[in-house]
């Protein structure tokens, strides 16, 4: 069980990201443009963060291709229109849903 302190921590630093959501995506635009080869070891995990940046009714309705499109230039990120789903694929060989 968390303390009132703690819980109250917690919230001020998903607050300070939820607004920052802009931000994080401005720079993950300029690291992909920048060191591609770098983010490519990391690509699940940005893919994460981004799909956390930007709201899932929004690419479901325009297409990550149109919500992202910085993302879409590695040919290891594929999105269904179909069924709304975005496959990640690591450098090690696993797939990301």
């Amino acid at each position: 069980m968390q303390s009132q302190g703690s819980q109250s921590q917690q919230n001020v630093h998903t607050t300070t990201l939820a607004r920052a959501k802009t931000e994080i995506l401005r720079v993950i635009e300029i690291l992909i443009e920048k060191m591609p080869s770098d983010v490519v070891d990391l690509l699940v995990e940005v893919m994460d963060i981004i799909m956390y940046c930007i709201e899932g009714s929004l690419v479901k309705k325009k297409g990550l291709q149109e919500c992202f499109p910085s993302i879409c230039k590695f040919y290891m990120v594929g999105y269904c229109e179909r069924s709304h789903r975005i496959a990640v694929g690591a450098r090690q060989g696993s797939v990301a849903l």
